[in-house]
């Protein structure tokens, strides 16, 4: 159906079904800047994940937790380093890792969320600086 601005569309309208999930990386911030000590730092992963309904996911609740697929895909420099399992955090919709770095450079982190069953995913991606 075509959609025309100002006429008016007959009979019960539209419905738009919209499935898969709403991921925002919470940490680390967009380019946020750290510094390796003694050759390493931990950097938190923290995202909040839910449906696009805006439903929230718990393990064991309607939508359960313990059936998606939620992980980090980490690029240092633009190369594919490592894919980080991301666990429930104990708080609804919240999932966390950690990821230990150890290189100088900018570090691409993609959070993804995957549910099996029936195809639905969503994903955010932020960027944090590592130097000396």
């Amino acid at each position: 159906m075509w959609l025309i601005p100002c006429k008016d569309i007959t009979g019960e309208g539209i419905i738009v079904d919209v499935y898969g999930f709403s991921v925002a990386i919470l940490e680390p911030q967009a380019h946020e800047m750290l510094k390796l000590i003694n050759g390493k730092t931990n950097v938190a992963v923290r995202a909040n994940v839910m449906m696009m309904c805006g439903c929230p996911i718990k393990p064991g609740g309607i939508w359960d937790a313990n059936k998606y697929e939620v992980k980090a895909i980490v690029k240092i420099n633009d190369v594919t380093s490592k894919v980080i399992p991301l666990a429930f955090a104990n708080k609804t919709s919240t999932f966390e890792g950690m990821i230990e770095a150890t290189k100088e450079g900018i570090y691409e982190v993609t959070v993804y969320s995957f549910d099996p069953l029936t195809g639905n995913s969503g994903v955010d991606r932020t960027t944090f600086i590592v130097g000396k």
